[in-house]
């Protein structure tokens, strides 16, 4: 019976491990056999295999906390057995976890560790993971040189789904590089030997949309777009769904066709918050089993004292001639011990400031979400009951229909703010400093504001520069600090008024000026936006009521800070407000 118990287990393992890339839940319901054999069979062989499929179809389905928690019981179990091939592959799988939450430094180490295990002559699979997350890290020569030896084991060994991965790695380096053409050959040799194989399709084809929006190229782009979407959706990817639909916005604003902009960003949007979401979860799962592993390294330390004072006993009484220098010796260990003792005592006590520290965040801001946003929506809501009461004339619902859309506008400017700040609050502030002409950048942006603008009724003035105007910047933070300014010029600005922004050169900086005409801005409120209380800042209703958070000058004033910039904000009397952005030239 007990060999029968043994042959159903590895059988249930073999279907699990045929099934879990496609179909996850078929793979998990062959391992929940398995283990209930295993109750009336133990066998720790056949128990590490399974934690070790576990850990692989969890991962595959991204629940990361799962996952993560059998590849340490399985490499555990691999230790025992001192099965270096599969201590190897488990390795491998926590490095793709911690790649999985952006902790690029843990997944590199992970990979090593590795290629220092790994027994086959294919270490294509670790090569191509080091350059994705070297190349996450922006290290992008050091990212080309892993994907090129990746490249070329995967050829050698003939694995078909490494090569056509790392093509779509070195397709990505080569548009980093402005190498467009070779980008795009290298793209669709990919997609001419993907086939069926969707996770590849949906790369390829969503970084061919990149370089044809790139070269202005908005029919081909528009249809790599479309297909790198509908390859997303066969596979449930998340990742490519919001990058797929985020190219598809673009390209549908590009053409001007807003109506479907509109419907794009708002899919990506979902997928977008679905991430962030996700993230964050896996995030706190990944804490939670840090601790755990501290927790159990702490009791594993204290399991060494007992059997160290074992053994100390027994020596004493066998060696009684060498009781002071074994006294001494074992006195200085257990030092030693109590030292380490502290030392994983103190990271633990540091993990559980960060967990508190995450639900502090995570309580402030669905605060913030549900005091916000429950207004707007409500009076969104009650519009909606009069509508369906044909409750307003013609000529009304079309009033009504631009004011909600403006309403809708604001709100989901709002809780844009909301999210960064909530990242800002959860995972610090990072800077990547670029290279960029402000001109180009302001005239994209400006795109987003002409429907928003024509339906107020603002004019919006852009006095473009001749020549382009180099700053260095975060682009990201950049792009919050202008998005930010607009939304309030226009949000204060009545109808038929204007928007004018225009750019002055000194000899030490460059100034970037957004005057819009109106009632200029207070002295009560020019003091509350730069007084170093933050929570101070209050947003006052606009020239069509729009509502805010205050949150968007609080961005405002802290990436204009990390950016080593300058703002000011000046009322002209009887005229309107001017916004002043100082840049340094260097």
């Amino acid at each position: 019976m007990y060999s029968q118990h043994l042959d159903s287990i590895k059988y249930f393992n073999k279907r699990a491990i045929d099934t879990y890339k496609n179909n996850s839940g078929q793979a998990l319901d062959y391992l929940h056999k398995a283990e209930l054999l295993l109750q009336t069979s133990p066998n720790d062989t056949l128990q590490t295999k399974i934690n070790q499929t576990y850990a692989i179809t969890y991962y595959l389905k991204g629940n990361y906390g799962e996952s993560l928690s059998y590849y340490l019981s399985a490499l555990n179990g691999f230790k025992r057995l001192q099965d270096e091939h599969n201590m190897a592959r488990c390795y491998n799988g926590l490095g793709l976890i911690q790649q999985g939450i952006g902790r690029h430094n843990q997944a590199i180490q992970y990979f090593e560790k590795y290629l220092e295990y790994v027994d086959n002559k294919d270490p294509s699979a670790a090569y191509l993971n080091l350059g994705i997350s070297y190349l996450a890290l922006n290290q992008i020569d050091k990212a080309s040189q892993y994907f090129d030896e990746s490249f070329k084991f995967s050829i050698t060994s003939e694995n078909k789904s490494i090569k056509l991965a790392t093509k779509n790695r070195i397709a990505q380096v080569y548009y980093l590089e402005e190498n467009l053409e070779e980008a795009i050959l290298t793209y669709n040799q990919v997609i001419n030997e993907s086939k069926n194989d969707n996770w590849e399709l949906t790369f390829a084809y969503g970084g061919l949309a990149e370089i044809y929006i790139k070269l202005n190229e908005l029919e081909k782009a528009l249809s790599a777009a479309q297909k790198s979407y509908q390859a997303a959706i066969e596979i449930d990817a998340l990742w490519d769904l919001e990058r797929s639909t985020a190219l598809l916005a673009k390209i549908q604003v590009l053409k001007e066709n807003y109506k479907n902009a509109y419907r794009f960003s708002k899919d990506n949007r979902k997928y977008k918050d679905s991430l962030f979401n996700k993230e964050q979860a896996q995030i706190i799962a990944v804490m939670q089993l840090d601790k755990k592993e501290a927790e159990n390294e702490i009791l594993t330390t204290k399991n060494q004292q007992s059997e160290d004072k074992i053994f100390f006993n027994q020596l004493v009484i066998a060696l009684i001639a060498l009781i002071l220098a074994i006294t001494l010796f074992f006195a200085f260990k257990y030092k030693k011990i109590i030292r380490e003792k502290e030392e994983l005592n103190t990271a633990l006590a540091q993990k559980n400031r960060q967990l508190i520290k995450l639900d502090k965040g995570k309580n402030k801001l669905f605060s913030i979400i549900s005091h916000d946003l429950r207004s707007p929506i409500a009076a969104v809501s009650q519009v909606m009951d009069l509508l369906l009461q044909n409750a307003f004339t013609e000529e009304e619902k079309i009033e009504v229909y631009s004011s909600m859309r403006l309403q809708l506008d604001e709100t989901s400017r709002m809780l844009n703010n909301l999210l960064i700040w909530a990242s800002t609050q959860l995972n610090g502030t990072k800077i990547n400093f670029t290279e960029i002409n402000i001109v180009s950048e302001m005239i994209e942006i400006l795109n987003v504001y002409k429907i928003s603008s024509q339906s107020k009724g603002v004019t919006i003035v852009h006095d473009v520069y001749k020549e382009a105007i180099m700053i260095t910047v975060d682009t990201v933070q950049l792009h919050v600090i202008l998005h930010n300014l607009l939304s309030n010029a226009l949000k204060y600005t009545p109808k038929e008024k204007s928007i004018k922004i225009s750019y002055q050169i000194k000899p030490e900086h460059i100034e970037i000026h957004i005057f819009n005409e109106g009632t200029p801005i207070s002295k009560d409120q020019l003091d509350k936006i730069f007084s170093e209380n933050n929570s101070s800042i209050t947003s006052l209703k606009g020239t069509d009521g729009e509502f805010g958070t205050g949150l968007g000058l609080f961005l405002i004033k802290k990436y204009v800070e990390l950016n080593k910039a300058e703002f000011a904000i000046q009322p002209i009397e009887n005229k309107g407000t001017l916004v002043i952005l100082c840049f340094d030239k260097n």
